[in-house]
């Protein structure tokens, strides 16, 4: 399988999505309006660069899956182990709070015990499972389903291939099926939510395929048809907030099925034409470039970024030192803080990429 020659667009799409995703544990006061799409993108984005061709014969589906475990799952895995590892230190550097040294009744605190080396084994162990117990890695749980749900949709459009069905046509029933089973056995709680969201958004994933084949009929150039594609998502958000509505992408909580996909594709038609504007500048494109192909570096090291600025305002506000374990931020709603939080979770591990790249010399690929 050849590597993949990379898409602007969708790398400026995954940049304006982890921007919101860091904004959403920042504390940012508006996180219910992007809940309704930050992380649908990121499924639609994958479901984009998805071409049928990985599904043609059993050794290029090998390959897809080997190239998800090398993209998606050893990532994660290295990071889990270096903070299995560094789970002591972490513990004396304040990232953590042991139990039984902080009042009982404070809320959003990373609390564990010490670990022995049997534990620190076992989790780095969890790593191949995207199961590791480490509070520092948080909103990685999408990435898990993304990997999952990439591959089963590989493996099913290879079935389709082999009995030589239209896929397209064939994928877009069996998403929809897996879809409102998903929501139906969630909702009567038959199916832990865990399970129940790979079956709904394996939908997302091929929303993003429909959209890639389909694509046309959404671009047009006419200015006033653009500035409707942008204020449109944003009256369903605005309506959907007035009226209660909320969706809940990790509890694969939202009102029904047809919300969740007019939600995603808003945000993402959202999106695209915000990247639209991006593009114009050569200097702002870059960077956001930049940001989109290392996404999933950030979205991995934002949270432990945010610990200097948790110092400073521990500091600063003479709070408990405790606080500096506070999860995923402490107070980043205050005053405009999450600011300066989304600003170290950014930053920070674009400073990261950048001296990696500078020592290795090596063209970083991003989900």
């Amino acid at each position: 399988m050849k590597t993949k020659i990379r898409i602007d667009e969708i790398d400026l799409i995954k940049a304006l999505g982890i921007i919101l995703i860091v904004a959403g544990h920042a504390g940012f006061p508006c996180s219910p309006f992007i809940n309704y799409f930050h992380v649908s993108v990121f499924f639609m984005a994958s479901g984009y660069v998805y071409k049928p061709k990985y599904s043609f014969e059993i050794k290029t589906v090998i390959e897809f899956i080997w190239k998800k475990i090398r993209f998606l799952l050893f990532p994660y895995f290295l990071y889990n182990t270096v903070l299995s590892l560094l789970h002591t230190p972490l513990i004396y550097a304040g990232f953590y709070s042991l139990r039984y040294t902080v009042p009982e009744d404070v809320p959003g605190l990373a609390l564990t015990d010490r670990w022995t080396v049997k534990e620190i084994l076992i989790n780095i162990g969890k790593g191949l499972l995207f199961r590791g117990d480490n509070e520092l890695i948080q909103g990685v749980w999408f990435i898990k389903d993304l990997f999952i749900i990439s591959i089963i949709y590989c493996i099913v459009d290879y079935l389709i291939h082999v009995i030589k069905v239209e896929h397209l046509h064939l994928q877009t029933v069996f998403s929809l099926l897996l879809l409102c089973l998903g929501f139906y056995l969630d909702h009567k709680n038959l199916l832990p939510y865990g399970i129940a969201r790979i079956l709904s958004y394996y939908s997302l994933y091929h929303l993003g395929i429909v959209y890639r084949e389909k694509q046309s009929l959404f671009h047009l150039t006419d200015i006033w048809t653009r500035i409707i594609t942008v204020i449109f998502p944003l009256i369903i958000f605005i309506v959907a907030q007035q009226h209660g509505l909320s969706i809940s992408l990790v509890k694969n909580r939202y009102p029904d099925p047809f919300f969740l996909l007019i939600c995603a594709l808003a945000g993402w038609l959202l999106c695209y034409e915000i990247s639209e504007m991006i593009n114009q500048t050569y200097w702002m494109k870059k960077a956001f470039l930049y940001l989109g192909r290392n996404s999933y570096i950030v979205l991995l090291l934002h949270i432990i970024c945010f610990k200097p600025i948790v110092l400073l305002k521990v500091t600063l506000t003479g709070a408990p030192i405790y606080r500096l374990s506070s999860i995923p931020n402490y107070k980043g709603e205050e005053n405009g803080w999450w600011l300066i939080y989304v600003l170290s979770g950014i930053l920070l591990p674009m400073l990261y990429c950048v001296v990696k790249g500078l020592v290795f010399k090596s063209k970083k690929k991003g989900i």
